[in-house]
């Protein structure tokens, strides 16, 4: 992996196990695991009511293979989603009550939208992630399960589809503990092409418009942060030159810190977690002049932290390779990847005791097809993808990942591109 500013890193060192990937991890498709397993540590895993738990991430659905046996389940495989088919998926933990997803829309065969929601629940009006034809397009989806543990999932268009599970929130039968995350069942909070009232016509140019994210009835006044899916249309804007949205907490004012990137070409979504400002209310500040679409799939309590709650950060960048980090970035040639360290540095916020973190990883400008995998430093790379990108296509992503033995994270991209990264919270440690 290489990026061509300020970072540049030794030439990749694993060209032939490179060419044999294609740019949606085709060939990643291991077998699904009958329980999914907690990245390994010396403690005991004792996360608290909504605690999150950072896990060694796998590939629950990919619609282009068969189902490969493995110890329990079989990977959900072919076929392929067909236009407005509702599908149902099960994840097999036991203790989880939400899943931090990454899912990817690969091949769609027309225009349109997915919605994922708990599997107990009518379809909600949100969507999860927005596509054209022919795109692969990636978003990272927390959602709450139903019950028996299930999700389903919803294409407006014919298309295959990727899961990969990241990790999990222990159930809450009582509510939350502090800082724990509650899934709702998802609610448009904000569609700007429609007559809302006070909200109604796009975000102009290089300004911001007041949301109130507590007013559906399943977010409390005091909630601490949201996860949001924030989406943004070219609808009736003359923007073709593109920009960025970057959400943040009321009253603060705009960070060096973006949630995702637009053109005038295509709709874009991505998940946002953001800390709730005076009022409940957060901030939606456009680059240039785009419609909005905001839908909210959760909240974080507030109170004390419990093992594995979150704590909010106003957004903040760790790095961008366009520019000097110093002493924060390193590349590993035995997995030909970059390490970014993030716990206990001194721009981050995040103390070393940091047990995951939620971040937005934006790959920029980069010279070839690819994707990008995130995962605790230390860690073998795991058969899973954050996003996935064509040449010359600027893409962001929500990821949410453990942090390992070093207290960072490694990334990694076939492709020679920049990369920026920026963090908007941290969990405290799921173990005793």
């Amino acid at each position: 992996m290489s990026f061509r500013r300020a970072r540049r890193f030794a030439p990749r060192l694993l060209a032939a196990s490179v060419a044999m990937l294609t740019c949606v991890a085709a060939v990643i498709s291991a077998a699904r695991p009958a329980a999914a397993q907690p990245a390994a540590r010396a403690s005991t895993l004792a996360p608290g009511a909504g605690g999150f738990v950072p896990i060694t991430p796998y590939r629950l659905v990919d619609t282009r293979v068969a189902g490969h046996p493995s110890t329990g389940n079989p990977t959900y495989g072919l076929p392929a989603l067909t236009a407005k088919e509702t599908r149902s998926f099960k994840v097999d933990i036991a203790a989880a009550g939400a899943v931090a997803l990454n899912v990817t829309v690969v091949g769609a065969t027309g225009p349109g939208f997915l919605a994922v929601w708990p599997g107990d629940k009518l379809q909600p009006t949100a969507s999860a992630v927005n596509y054209s034809t022919g795109q692969t397009v990636p978003n990272a989806v927390t959602v709450q399960l139903a019950a028996d543990g299930t999700i389903k999932v919803y294409s407006l268009a014919a298309t295959d589809l990727l899961v990969d599970v990241m990790g999990y929130y222990t159930k809450t039968p009582s509510g939350p503990g502090g800082g724990g995350f509650q899934g709702v069942q998802p609610v448009r909070l904000l569609d700007s092409r429609d007559a809302w009232p006070g909200y109604s016509g796009p975000l102009t140019a290089n300004t911001s418009r007041q949301l109130n994210v507590v007013s559906p009835a399943s977010i409390p006044d005091n909630a601490v942060a949201v996860v949001l899916n924030v989406a943004v249309t070219a609808d009736n804007v003359p923007s073709p030159s593109g920009g960025f949205l970057t959400v943040y907490p009321s009253g603060s004012a705009v960070p060096k810190a973006s949630n995702l990137n637009y053109t005038g070409a295509a709709a874009v979504a991505n998940q946002v977690t953001v800390q709730v400002g005076p009022g409940g209310t957060v901030d939606l500040y456009a680059f240039a002049t785009t419609q909005v679409i905001v839908d909210v799939m959760g909240y974080f309590a507030a109170g004390a932290t419990v093992p594995g709650g979150f704590v909010p950060l106003s957004p903040r960048r760790l790095m961008d390779t366009r520019e000097i980090y110093p002493g924060q970035v390193a590349y590993d040639p035995v997995t030909d990847s970059f390490l970014l360290s993030v716990g206990g540095t001194t721009d981050s916020g995040i103390p070393v005791a940091a047990g995951a973190v939620s971040l937005n990883v934006t790959i920029v400008d980069p010279e070839a097809p690819g994707f990008v995998t995130v995962w605790p430093d230390g860690a073998a790379q795991p058969p899973a993808s954050n996003l996935n990108h064509e040449a010359n296509q600027t893409v962001p992503n929500a990821v949410t990942v453990g942090l390992g033995a070093t207290h960072g994270i490694s990334i990694y991209d076939p492709a020679v591109a920049d990369a920026v990264v920026d963090a908007n919270g941290w969990y405290t440690s799921p173990y005793a």
